[in-house]
């Protein structure tokens, strides 16, 4: 993880928001993980799907993902996509409220 942290964006970034907050000076107020889940047709196929896929050419060059597996995961995703029973489960997301420990409101 460590070196593909430093060739494209870091999602991932929970573990790190108390040590930033408390740099900027901000308190957590609040913390809540969401995970989504969702059937081919759902809105929440068709995000990430969209996610997944305008990705995956580019992630598909940092080893040890190849393109090949790339391509691979595209046909399954795909063929996943035409079975009603398919059942997806997004990662999760980590919803955040922090605020400026001065001001009280």
């Amino acid at each position: 993880m460590r070196s593909s942290r430093r060739r494209v964006a870091d999602a991932s970034v929970g573990d790190q928001l108390p040590i930033l907050f408390r740099k900027a000076g901000l308190e957590l107020t609040r913390s809540q993980p969401t995970i989504k889940t969702g059937r081919p047709g759902s809105p929440e196929w068709a995000w990430l799907t969209t996610y997944l896929l305008g990705v995956m050419d580019r992630y598909a060059t940092f080893p040890p993902f190849t393109p090949a597996e790339g391509r691979r995961l595209a046909a399954r995703w795909r063929r996943a996509e035409r079975d009603p029973m398919s059942l997806l489960i997004a990662p999760a997301v980590l919803n955040v409220v922090a605020r400026n420990r001065d001001c009280r409101v």
